[in-house]
Parts: structure tokens; sequence; C-alpha cells
């Protein structure tokens, strides 16, 4: 029990600095604006033809990147990395903890905070997705003809002429919609998402734990993000295998080989994948945490 509530004081401390920080509060309004402006134009369009439109949006907001600005992957997992930007959190606290509790524990713990923070960025993009489509929201295990229609037309609109007259802000993925259960894609983008964002936050911790550097790690995962609109681009020349080295190309459903005949990708291999992934990081920091010196990088008033 005793390395439980040591857990849970490292995970205590971090999220508890998040009601002061005006960063995080930054980043989550501005995440929820995205979500609305990217996903607002299906529900206005099923509010005015009557039709509906599935809480199941997450893999929408997963769409294959592009090598564009206008990207939400690439947006919503580099707001992620800004989130957790500071690893290793240390603060004026942090020596006196690690004596305290061990090395080990303070390890675990800052883990264990990093692979809450995904999770917890996660369910706010997913609330963020079921509000906006409340107005118009089916709880069917369908997509709702409010998405549909974006991919087969309707009888008195072909699909060039629904996109003039209900523009939308984002692209559906449209073999998945075609193929796919809303809700399986759903829970298979959700948790390769967590998976994914938890191993942004260790590669940024790894990297600044390394280089006593608050810049470096930002910039190592960063590459990782950027990264898969250009492998997903490739994919679609030759090189096919070429998502198989992003881990944010494993998020996208349509990558899988179920709508996608040519892919070498399906969700056992993403499940191997990811674990190999985080466990060689986790082993990674364990090593790297025993040799470094605990130092204070940052100072806060009044403590």
């Amino acid at each position: 029990m005793a390395i439980f509530r040591s857990l849970f004081s490292y995970f205590q401390m971090n999220f508890g600095r998040w009601k002061r920080d005006y960063r995080v509060w930054i980043i989550m309004v501005f995440t929820a604006l995205l979500v609305f402006d990217y996903l607002h134009g299906y529900t206005s369009y099923a509010l005015a033809e009557g039709k509906s439109v599935t809480f199941c949006l997450l893999p929408i907001l997963h769409i294959r990147s592009t090598i564009s600005l206008y990207s939400p992957k690439v947006v919503f997992y580099i707001l992620f990395i800004l989130l957790i930007c500071d690893a290793p959190f240390l603060y004026n606290i942090t020596p006196y903890a690690v004596l305290r509790s061990g090395r080990k524990k303070w390890w675990m713990g800052e883990c264990f905070y990093l692979a809450a923070a995904a999770l917890f960025f996660m369910l706010f993009l997913t609330i963020c997705c079921f509000f906006v489509s409340l107005p118009a929201v089916t709880f069917a295990n369908d997509w709702g003809s409010g998405l549909t229609d974006y991919v087969h037309g309707t009888e008195s609109y072909s699909v060039l002429e629904l996109l003039e007259k209900y523009p939308i802000g984002i692209g559906l993925p449209e073999k998945a919609v075609r193929y796919l259960n809303p809700m399986e894609s759903q829970i298979y983008t959700f948790l390769s998402g967590w998976a994914t964002m938890f191993f942004l936050g260790l590669v940024v911790y790894l990297v600044n734990l390394l280089t006593r550097s608050k810049v470096l790690g930002v910039v190592a995962a960063s590459v990782f993000v950027l990264l898969d609109p250009i492998l997903t681009f490739e994919a679609g020349t030759t090189r096919q295998w070429s998502p198989m080295f992003s881990p944010l190309c494993w998020t996208s459903v349509e990558q899988l080989d179920y709508v996608k005949s040519d892919s070498h990708l399906n969700i056992p291999l993403a499940v191997g994948l990811y674990s190999v992934l985080l466990i060689l990081l986790l082993i990674i920091i364990a090593i790297v945490s025993k040799k470094i010196t605990v130092e204070v990088l940052c100072h806060e008033n009044g403590n």
C-alpha cells in the first residue's frame, strides 16, 4: 500500500498545479473551440435536415493527416505536448519528496501522472465531441445520416452539392464510415490515442531528463507528431509500410487493414507495437532515473 500512496502523492502534486496554471486552462479552452470548429458542420446539417449524428466522433478527429496546417490530429497532439512540456516535473519540494519516498517511487509516480494526463486529455476530447453531437445525437450503433450523407449523398443532393450548401470543417474517413462499426472505432481510437499521448509524454520526460532541458523533449516529441502527415503522404505512393513508423498513424482507423487492403497494420499488431514502445521507454526511464542528480529546474515564489 505504501507504493500506491507514494504514486498518488506525486499524481496529486502534479495535478494540483493545474488549477493555478493558466497554460492548462488556455489549452483546454482552445481544444474545446477546435473540436467545435471541426465538427459543428455535421451537427448543423443534421439539425437543418432532421438527421442524426453519432456521438462516436473521435475517429473523425483522428482522420488521416495530410501535409496541411488544418490537420486536427496533429494539432491536438501538439496541444497535449504543450500540456506536459514542463516534464520532468521538478519543483522546490521534489528533492525532499524523492528523499522521503525514493527514486523508484519518484519516477513511477511521474510516469503514472503522464498516463493519467493522457487519459484526461482523451476523455476531454471525447466529452467535447459528445457535446458537439448532442443537439442531433443518436445512441444507435450507426454513424447517423448526418454523417453518412456526406459519403453517399442524398436523393436531393450529390456529395459535392451537399458540401456547397452545408460546408464542413473536416472530412470523413469514408471507408471507415462505410465498413466499420462506430462504437468499435471509437473504442480503438480512444485507446490508441491514449497510448500515443502516453508515449509522447514519456519521450518528453526522458529527453528532458537526459538533457536537463525543458525544450529538447518537446522538440523530440513534436518530431514524432510532424512525421505523421509525411509518412501518411508517403503511404499514398509506393511506400505502404511507412505509417508503421509513426504511432500517430496507428490512431486512424482507416489505416487498419480492415478498410485499407494494402495496409500492414491491424489491431493485434498495433497493441504489440504500443506495448513494446511503452515498456522500452519505461525501462530506459527507470535506468536513467537511478543515475541523474535530482535538481530543481524551476523555482516558485513562496515555496
